[in-house]
């Protein structure tokens, strides 16, 4: 009996050492070439990648710069690998924030590029994905940071901070093949473009790049990018800014947006498909750019009803663009009726981008002025 306790316990001893006797693939850090993000463009057939790579330097001050590399190949993964050629390391891409891909491949279809990054072990899916507007994608990559020693993280800094201006997409990988994926929904990735400040030239992103499937189709700038998350319920914040009218006086208002849900409800009646649109925003009115008094009263009710008329005016715009321009579903309309009117969603799936064109909406939006800041009334000017 001692015997057999004897032979136990070594034998979980034995187990648990093969347990905690450490990782089994470990390999140096100084072994491989860190990055940071990537871009992917087209040369004549192949792909042309550029990688920015970080270098930490480890002394009395620690010292991080980047480096950039281009390869080409006939697949991406045929292009990640030539590296090596030049580098002498293999491309380490667990700590990649940022994809960004160009005009011209995401046209031709970026389901080779998503499928790399999904079969590979290191990328995460938590990777941000942005299209070049203008040039191509590399040029991007490849510019100085403003804020941070590393671009790529500097652009996956810009887009979580748009929960502030909503006029991007804060997209990530496993998000944008869920939505590619899914019946009734066209996916959509923010868009990224060169601008000169005070000489300077700087990376900014705003608006979106809609998709059909894996290909894009077009562009809408950073306000209708807004709309759009406004009809998605996607809004976490922003502004929304207005001009209001008191005789001769012109007034820009601006209110920040607290709050928002939107509710899409799906009608099928004689035949033909009505999606009701509803959003409620809660706001605070941040500022009263002239000397006329909106914040209480009947101009109060006045402000409130003109933003919720610019709004409901803005999301009519949009769809119609949508329907006529793009043949796009990017709202998840299709989606929705599938969910609410399963059978109705059962007879016009077959026929879905016919349907969707003629697919009626109304509108009803609230806005809810909850405070007007810490000043009630607009700042005075004496004659």
């Amino acid at each position: 009996m001692k015997r057999r306790k004897i032979w136990i316990l070594l034998l979980c001893y034995l187990l648990i050492s093969s347990v905690l006797s450490g990782c089994w693939n470990y390999r140096e850090v100084e072994s491989f070439a860190i990055i940071s993000g990537f871009a992917v463009d087209k040369k004549d057939e192949n792909y042309l990648l550029t990688f920015e790579i970080v270098n930490v330097e480890s002394g009395k001050d620690t010292v991080i710069s980047t480096k950039h590399v281009t390869s080409e190949g006939t697949t991406v993964f045929d292009a990640v690998r030539k590296t090596i050629k030049m580098v002498g390391k293999r491309l380490y891409f667990s700590h990649a924030e940022v994809v960004i891909l160009s005009k011209e491949v995401a046209e031709e279809g970026i389901v080779p590029i998503l499928d790399w990054v999904a079969r590979d072990a290191e990328p995460r899916s938590t990777l941000h994905y942005l299209v070049s507007k203008e040039g191509p994608a590399g040029e991007i990559l490849e510019q100085q940071s403003m804020t941070s020693d590393v671009l790529a993280y500097e652009l996956s800094d810009m887009l979580k901070a748009q929960r502030s201006l909503s006029n991007a997409l804060d997209t990530e990988e496993w998000q944008f093949m869920r939505d590619m994926a899914t019946k009734g929904l066209s996916a959509t990735l923010p868009t990224v473009r060169l601008t000169n400040d005070d000489n300077k030239v700087l990376p900014e992103i705003s608006g979106a790049a809609i998709f059909k499937e894996d290909k894009l189709v077009g562009f809408i700038d950073g306000e209708d990018t807004m709309t759009m998350m406004f009809i998605k319920d996607e809004i976490k914040g922003g502004l929304l800014v207005n001009k209001e009218y008191k005789g001769d006086s012109v007034t820009n208002m601006s209110l920040e947006i607290l709050t928002s849900k939107t509710k899409l409800k799906p009608r099928y009646a004689d035949n033909k498909i009505t999606m009701e649109i509803v959003t409620e925003t809660n706001v605070a009115i941040d500022e009263n750019g002239g000397r006329d008094n909106y914040l209480e009263g009947e101009a109060l009710a006045k402000l409130k009803s003109d933003f919720e008329t610019m709004l409901q005016d803005n999301i009519r715009n949009l769809v119609k663009s949508m329907q006529e321009e793009y043949d796009c579903d990017t709202f998840g309309f299709g989606r929705a009726i599938k969910i609410k009117l399963p059978r109705v969603w059962k007879q016009i799936e077959p026929q879905w981008s016919e349907v969707y064109k003629t697919v009626e909406v109304e509108v009803h939006s609230t806005i809810n002025i909850r405070n007007t800041s810490f000043e009630s009334k607009p700042v005075k000017v004496g004659d």
